[in-house]
This record gives C-alpha cells, structure tokens and sequence, in this order.
C-alpha cells in the first residue's frame, strides 16, 4: 500500500523568473554539505551565483526560494521519499544529490542529477560541471528542468494523492472486513 505524496502547484511552479541562486539544503548531512560548497567555494563555482542555505523553513517560504532558484542541493540521507528534491523540481530548479533512497522514483538522469548517498566528491564535480554549464549558458538546462517539472507534477498531482488514500482506506476496509468473517 502506497501513497504518493500531492505537490501543490499553487505553491510549486515554475511561474516566477529564476535567478542566478542555489538553493541548498542540509538539515540532516551537515558534513557532506559543508565539504561540498566548500570544494565549490576553493574551485572558485560558486561565483555568479547567490548561495543560500536553507533549513526549517514555512512551505511557502520554501517555496517562494524554490522558485527564483536555478539549482537546489539536496543532501538527504536516508528518506522515505525526499519531499525537498520533489518541490524543486516541480518548481524548475536543476536538482543535484543525492536520492536517499526512497527519491529514487524521480531522482532520475533524466530529471536531475543523482548522486549516490555519501559520493561527496562526485557531488562536487557534477555541481561544478552544472554551475559552470550555466554560467557558459544560463537556458542549457531548461528542456531538463522542464521535463521534471512536468514529470513531478503530473504524478504526484494532489488529486493523485486524494486517490491514493480512498484506495488504500478500501483496502484497509476490505482486509479488516474479510479478517472479521474469517473469525
């Protein structure tokens, strides 16, 4: 029984301009974040680009950085499903990190660019080669970030979530009431 999380487009969009920002967040792998802007910050990747960290924030406020941002740094460990990855790619960002296993099912190459959980040196050079890319040209990954957008929103609509959860309460249902005539 599974149920898919709903991404409010209200909130998750890519109607706002994005702007030269990075959005990274760190609550649970402080260490690899730290590691990872700092080889950023000495390789000199980081200039051009604002660079915010964010933590314990409303969902709208997340939500409003998401939305100017380009890129967003995800450092999750070990997640059932990796809600912050989900929201900015919904939201057009180019996502780098790593899955945390249950962000497997959208973390795809085709969305984002998935780093193995602890693979901070690969982290860094993917953000490298992403930040410089769009440095060199700023749109270079808007059919990527677009693709995911549209993926992340299509499937797991809030209406997908509605039918979700009435599916599995009848299953539930349906299991307490055929475990009730088996007595």
């Amino acid at each position: 029984m599974r149920i898919r999380p709903g991404i409010l487009p209200r909130l998750y969009n890519t109607h706002s301009p994005k702007r030269p920002l990075i959005i990274c967040s760190s609550r649970k792998t402080t260490s690899d974040s730290t590691q990872v802007v700092q080889l950023l910050r000495l390789r000199g990747c980081l200039k051009d680009f604002e660079l915010a960290i964010v933590n314990n924030q409303s969902a709208e406020s997340m939500a409003a950085r998401l939305r100017e941002a380009t890129v967003f740094l995800h450092f999750a460990g070990q997640e059932g499903f990796g809600l912050p990855a989900a929201e900015a790619m919904a939201c057009g960002c180019v996502v780098i990190g790593y899955h945390g296993f249950g962000g497997r099912e959208f973390m795809r190459p085709e969305f984002c660019f998935p780093i193995e959980f602890g693979d901070v040196i690969s982290f860094a050079k993917t953000a490298e080669a992403v930040l410089n890319q769009l440095r060199k040209k700023p749109l270079a990954y808007d059919d990527l970030t677009r693709r995911a957008s549209e993926f992340m929103h299509a499937t797991y609509a809030p209406e997908n979530e509605r039918a979700d959860v009435v599916r599995v309460w009848g299953e539930i249902l349906e299991l307490v009431k055929r475990r009730g005539k088996s007595r």
